[in-house]
């Protein structure tokens, strides 16, 4: 009770009343909590500790910064610019705004602003040529002609030298984690609505060692608000295969089941199925089709006498295949019931498994047997 009463001497009124509303509030957006906490961005920000806040769906004009550790902020859509953001003396480090801030910095300078113009006035195949001969990482000034290249990116509106760029910088593998992982934040923040741009980001992450870095997840999770569906899909498909456990791929279940169109629906259930196994993925087909099926479908006793029909093939195939020397992933997935009559009781409980992740398909016949979660590992 005393302390109480010393943190309510040491406050204002007006400081209560705010903290009350914020603790009140419902909404995790950090622009309506400052609205609600009436602060004034341009004011009662300065040297802050803002970690891993989401400025999503925001405008950063007059916002100051200053001294503010801003480590690990991110956001999708978040507007904002060095001119009229204030971020002086502010932690950047693998946030948002570390890869345009560099740019920036180096385009302050005479050299750098000399340099960029040099390159940015040439046409578009002469810079194609130039990225291909001086992003090495032998080059002598590899690093001035990487952030060269990163203005290129930012300045020019031609979607495909933008892509040249990208996949320049990747085969050359000149930026070390911490840029390239700054780079295609930004990208994933500017170019959300680009599904090529987003395509070429979500395939670099996918063979880069940052791909596990928290903000990646919630940086590509919020593209599944996306109102284009391909990225949607894209989004479903990367977030599913980079789950580290079954709870994170159920998050993306609850979004991509619940969505009006059946593509993106089957996205999730093709990703989920290659995600546990060869197996998985003919059971999600229509036998005859090999269509993917939507949530909900029935399979007949004869669509599942087609489905044990396709398993046995395919695993034939495979051991009879010379060419392999060791059990493939039909052997390795179906040795133990293949030979016996345990192959529609082992189907039976993979698909009790899909339902474990929300694809619920519904059988004939029941199935009483215990369901044992795939290694996801």
């Amino acid at each position: 009770m005393r302390d109480n009463a010393l943190l309510e001497n040491a406050l204002s009124a007006d400081t209560r009343k705010s903290m009350a509303a914020v603790f009140e509030t419902e909404t995790s957006n950090f622009g309506d909590i400052l609205r609600v906490a009436h602060l004034d961005p341009s004011r009662h920000l300065r040297h802050a500790d803002l970690r891993g806040v989401d400025l999503s769906n925001m405008n950063l004009e007059g916002f100051d910064f200053t001294g503010c550790d801003l480590r690990g902020v991110y956001g999708i859509d978040t507007k904002w610019d060095p001119a009229t953001t204030i971020l002086d003396d502010a932690q950047l480090d693998g946030s948002m705004f570390a890869h345009r801030m560099k740019v920036h910095l180096f385009l302050q300078t005479a050299s750098g602003r000399k340099a960029y113009r040099s390159i940015y006035g040439l046409p578009w195949q002469q810079q194609v040529l130039w990225l291909m001969k001086v992003l090495r990482r032998d080059a002598p000034d590899v690093e001035r002609d990487r952030i060269i290249a990163s203005a290129l990116f930012d300045g020019t509106r031609d979607s495909f030298v933008k892509g040249e760029v990208l996949d320049a910088m990747e085969r050359a593998a000149v930026m070390q984690e911490d840029d390239l992982y700054g780079f295609l934040l930004e990208i994933i923040n500017t170019h959300h609505n680009d599904i090529h741009l987003i395509d070429r980001a979500m395939r670099i992450l996918t063979r880069s060692n940052i791909k596990t870095k928290p903000l990646v997840w919630s940086m590509i999770k919020g593209l599944l608000k996306s109102t284009d569906q391909r990225i949607v899909m894209k989004a479903v498909a990367f977030l599913v295969v980079m789950a580290d456990n079954p709870d994170r791929i159920l998050e993306v279940a609850d979004t991509a089941l619940s969505h009006r169109n059946s593509a993106v629906r089957k996205s999730y259930i093709h990703a989920v199925a290659r995600r546990l196994g060869v197996g998985y993925n003919l059971l999600v087909r229509d036998p005859v089709s090999r269509e993917i099926r939507d949530i909900g479908a029935k399979i007949s006793q004869n669509e599942f006498s087609l489905l044990e029909r396709n398993i046995r093939r395919a695993y034939d195939a495979e051991v009879d295949d010379e060419r392999i020397n060791k059990p493939g992933p039909f052997e390795r997935e179906f040795k133990r019931s293949i030979s016996s009559e345990a192959l529609p009781s082992k189907m039976q409980a993979m698909i009790q498994v899909l339902a474990l992740f929300k694809v619920d398909y519904k059988r004939q016949i029941a199935f009483g047997g215990a369901v044992v979660l795939p290694d996801l590992r």
